[in-house]
């Protein structure tokens, strides 16, 4: 007898050419689960249909997928679980699918241990393998008189699979904060955006802005100056470990840098005053990316902006600051892949 709770209740469906369903055991440990959250978030990036449901532990996972194959007629079930093998901690995927023509079952097994990374790539790796064991069931038999039965292991070896992607690939748009600091006046914290567009091969383009941010003060005895910043700047960018969890990346890029300042005297006999002065930047950065799931990461980078020529910040003639040359840049940002 099959016990099922479904994660989203679909209403009876019928045939679905790309409908999967990911079957959990109610006593999974946290690999397995973290397995099962990653795989299906690699399942619904892949355009699956993809259907979450607990099995009841008390089942055989034989019995627990006729069940399922005979209420949602899926192309495969995948049966996530948790197990201890030579007394470690691993995760399993049985990987169940059925030929077109002879409706014969094959299953494989795979097991992980390890932690995050482990599963991460195990997930990208079965949505492949699955994918190409589909596009060769559907090929038509009609040449074949007497088609045999599906083997797994067969086509999950002579299945091209496609490459694994970096985090950059398509296009995307980062949000976060930067802080920019030794440019001669006091540090500040500012938002960040970035818009860029990526290819397979981990390189990128990006649009990268940051203002609006803390406004730094100079002071001498005449008065203060307040002083506004802002960067803009086209980044070529480079990503490595296509397909890991923690992806490093290299950035250089050249811009505009903007200075504002406004000052206050402390007597009238220093009247306010404002300004305004634009600079040339160019930047290179080191960071990582952390994968969270298919489409999202957070990135890290860190390194030098240069700004020439420097730009001087007078105060009743009398020169308060200088900004320009090498400063320290840094940046935490949300990436969001469309």
């Amino acid at each position: 007898m099959v016990a099922l709770v479904a994660r989203a209740a679909p209403a009876v469906p019928g045939p679905a050419a790309q409908r999967v369903v990911l079957l959990h055991a109610l006593e999974d440990d946290a690999l397995a689960r973290q397995l099962a959250t990653l795989l299906a978030a690699e399942l619904k990036a892949a355009a699956f249909e993809t259907i979450e449901l607990d099995r009841d532990p008390r089942d055989e996972a034989a019995t627990a997928v006729d069940g399922v194959w005979a209420r949602l007629q899926p192309v495969a079930v995948l049966v996530v679980a948790g197990a201890r093998s030579d007394g470690e901690r691993v995760a399993t995927i049985d990987l169940w699918i059925a030929d077109p023509v002879t409706r014969q079952r094959a299953v494989r097994r795979i097991e992980v241990g390890g932690g995050a990374r482990v599963s991460a790539d195990l997930a990208l790796k079965v949505v492949e393998i699955l994918r190409g064991i589909l596009l060769e069931v559907t090929i038509p038999h009609s040449a074949a008189p007497a088609p045999p039965a599906l083997d797994l292991e067969q086509s999950a070896r002579v299945t091209a699979s496609p490459p694994p992607r970096c985090f950059t690939q398509g296009f995307g748009v980062a949000a976060g904060a930067g802080a920019l600091g030794g440019t001669g006046v006091g540090a500040s914290v500012a938002p960040v955006l970035r818009v860029s567009w990526g290819g397979a091969g981990g390189y990128a383009v990006r649009l990268a802005a940051s203002g609006l941010g803390s406004v730094p003060e100079v002071r001498v005895a005449e008065g203060v100056a307040r002083v506004r910043q802002s960067l803009i700047e086209v980044e070529g960018l480079r990503a490595f470990r296509a397909g890991s969890l923690w992806q490093p990346l290299v950035a250089l890029g050249v811009g505009a840098y903007r200075v504002n300042a406004d000052g206050t005297g402390v007597t009238t006999l220093f009247p306010a005053d404002a300004g305004s002065h634009t600079a040339v930047a160019f930047s290179a950065q080191l960071g990582i990316a952390l994968r969270l799931g298919a489409r999202f990461a957070l990135v890290t980078e860190a390194g030098l902006l240069a700004l020439a020529p420097s730009t001087r910040i007078l105060i009743a003639k009398r020169e308060a600051a200088r900004v320009g040359g090498a400063s320290a840049l840094a940046t935490l940002s949300l990436f969001a892949r469309f």
